[in-house]
């Protein structure tokens, strides 16, 4: 299956998308904390196959934006969308 954006925004859109283990790792983030965001809908993401199973993609245009605003878990308020 190809990739299934879970955020309502056609992936075409999204650009460069990188795996989560190496957005986490360009932002100085935990993957989980990147997991965490893209749940609560708080960052756009694509998933590249179904179900728990599929691998979450993080579009570098937000990891970018992450990196420039400098964000972090305790200074990124709960109700703030990433991008």
């Amino acid at each position: 299956m190809g990739p299934q954006n879970t955020h309502g925004e056609g992936h075409q859109d999204l650009g460069r998308l990188l795996p989560l283990a190496q957005a986490a790792d360009r932002c100085g983030l935990s993957a989980w904390t990147l997991r965490r965001w893209a749940q609560q809908g708080r960052l756009p993401f694509v998933r590249m196959g179904t179900g728990r199973n599929g691998r979450l993609l993080i579009p570098e245009r937000v990891v970018a934006d992450i990196i420039a605003k400098g964000f972090r878990p305790t200074t990124c308020p709960p109700d703030q969308r990433i991008a």
